[in-house]
């Protein structure tokens, strides 16, 4: 087995973390030696222990713990020799507990493939220099797997490089670019409306706007058995008093968050309102408090066009998940979607279903 069969794996961890992970990147990592997997781990719920400490803890007797591990909590060399296949540069700075680097520095690690440098400032090139330092051969995995994970945290580089979280789009559209069913509430079939669902389960938070809202009135919980983090729903609106009756706004473990530019109305207790002026900014200002007060990386937002148009205009869209039924609407069909808006965006994947297709856009 060669690098990019264990990064890969390394790759799948970190995968499986999308979604669950934030304010942290999802990261893996997998410990080889002598053509062996020693161990493996990902960044746990929450952003909490690190990847590299999951998967020094399965070295240890009793690892069925998820708590975080200092130096002296295992023995010197334990991974003497190996390799480490690490999605991003481990940290360098203590935090809650040492840094991940000098972990796998004190438990012997030879040679670390990384799959891209963190951008984190407290990081960026301090932990593989802090590796290279004690005499463990670094380098980065280069061609389709090293994509691959800068793929992956991308919404974590953004928060650290723009300040912002990636946003991404779902929408579902007839075989003739409906948007809306006269005679249906669904376009999509049940298959496709699964996988959708399994889709948000990868990230942090759903937006939707205020039109969305007064036309579908739907619930946006997480369904299919996947409700096990309490994910915010998150509703752009400038007219609180046309949603006041929402299915959204019922007291549920996953919270409601609205950002208008006035608060016209009264809303729940247990509904956090946050006003946002009304200007150019009016975006900017609101993915900025998305990053920075409430600590998230990946954002899916699922509306129409009133909520897609500014956020094409101020370029903020980074992925755009396409769903398209076979069948055509024609005059059963209502809000014809310009695709011509999507021209810029790279085709990276197509998924099909017995009944249509899902195509996910990215904006390099």
């Amino acid at each position: 087995m060669d690098d990019s069969f264990y990064f890969n794996i390394a790759i799948n961890l970190a995968r499986d973390g999308l979604g669950k992970c934030a304010p942290n990147p999802a990261v893996g990592c997998v410990l080889v030696r002598g053509g062996r997997v020693l161990a493996v781990g990902r960044t746990q719920n929450g952003g909490r222990p690190h990847a590299e400490q999951m998967a020094l803890r399965q070295l240890l007797p009793n690892n069925h713990s998820n708590q975080p591990i200092e130096c002296n909590d295992i023995s010197r060399n334990i991974a003497k020799g190996a390799v480490a296949y690490i999605t991003l540069e481990p940290c360098a700075s203590r935090g809650v507990t040492e840094s991940c680097a000098k972990l796998l520095v004190w438990a012997g690690i030879k040679r670390a493939v990384i799959g891209q440098i963190d951008p984190d400032p407290k990081t960026a090139g301090n932990g593989m220099a802090y590796l290279q330092k004690n005499g463990v051969e670094c380098q980065c995995m280069a061609g389709e797997l090293g994509k691959n994970a800068q793929m992956i945290n991308r919404g974590f580089v953004l928060t650290c490089t723009h300040n912002r979280p990636l946003l991404a789009v779902k929408m579902a559209t007839s075989h003739d670019y409906f948007t809306i069913n006269a005679q249906s509430p669904h376009i999509t079939s049940p298959a496709m409306r699964h996988f959708g669902r399994i889709l948000r389960d990868s990230f942090d938070a759903i937006m939707v706007g205020g039109a969305t809202i007064r036309a579908d009135n739907p619930a946006l919980t997480i369904r299919d058995g996947l409700a096990h983090l309490n994910r915010p729903r998150i509703i752009v609106t400038r007219n609180l008093a046309g949603i006041k009756y929402a299915n959204i706004l019922q007291p549920h473990p996953q919270p409601v968050i609205i950002f208008t530019n006035r608060a016209n109305a009264p809303m729940p207790n247990h509904i956090r309102v946050i006003e946002c002026d009304d200007n150019e900014n009016f975006f900017h200002n609101i993915f900025t408090h998305c990053s920075n007060k409430l600590g998230l990386t990946r954002i899916l937002i699922e509306t129409g066009g009133g909520l897609i148009a500014p956020l094409l205009h101020h370029n903020l869209i980074d992925e755009f998940f396409w769903f398209r039924a076979n069948d055509s609407l024609a005059i059963h069909g209502k809000n014809l979607l310009n695709m011509t808006n999507f021209a810029g965006l790279t085709t990276i994947e197509t998924r099909h279903f017995a009944d249509g297709m899902m195509t996910k856009f990215i904006n390099l």
